[in-house]
C-alpha cells in the first residue's frame, strides 16, 4: 500500500501502518510504555500449521501510578504490508497494579514465527492515547 491509501483507515490503524507511533506517552503524570510478547503455538497437540498468533501486552508506568480508569482497548500489529487489528482483554483484572497491567489479544493471523512486527496499543480513559513498540519478535512454542 502506498502512503495515501492509509488516509481512509481508522486513525490508530493508520498510525501503526505509517510508523509514526510514540514509544512512550504521558498519562496523569506517568510515563507509559508497553512490553509486547507475541507467539504462535506449534506444540504436538496443535494443528500441523500451528495455532493463530497471540499477543500479550504489559502496560507499564513510571514513576507515577496509572489511573484506575485507564484501559487498553485494542492492538494493531503490522507485519510488512499486513495489519492485524484486535480487541484487547484484561483477562486478570484482579492482578492490576498501580505500575501496570496486562492485556491479551487472541486468534491473530498465522504469520511465520521468528519475524519482527510493529505493535501499537490504543489506551483510553477520558482521553485516547496511542503507544507502540517496534521490532517485536513473534516467538514459537513447540
Amino acid at each position: 500500500m502506498n502512503d495515501d491509501s492509509w488516509q481512509d483507515l481508522d486513525p490508530v490503524v493508520a498510525m501503526g501502518a505509517g510508523g509514526a507511533v510514540p514509544e512512550t506517552v504521558t498519562v496523569a503524570g506517568a510515563t507509559v510504555r508497553i512490553e509486547a510478547y507475541l507467539w504462535r503455538d506449534f506444540m504436538p497437540i496443535c494443528p500441523p500449521d500451528g495455532q493463530p498468533l497471540i499477543a500479550s501486552v504489559r502496560i507499564l508506568a513510571e514513576p507515577a501510578a496509572l489511573p484506575a480508569t485507564l484501559r487498553a482497548d485494542r492492538i494493531v500489529v503490522v507485519h510488512g504490508g499486513e495489519v492485524w487489528v484486535a480487541p484487547l482483554v484484561e483477562e486478570y483484572p484482579g492482578s492490576r497494579e498501580a505500575a501496570g497491567f496486562q492485556v491479551v489479544a487472541r486468534n491473530g493471523p498465522k504469520w511465520d514465527p521468528n519475524v519482527t512486527v510493529d505493535v501499537v496499543v490504543e489506551l483510553r480513559d477520558e482521553q485516547r492515547y496511542v503507544v507502540g513498540a517496534s521490532g517485536v519478535l513473534i516467538h514459537e512454542t513447540s
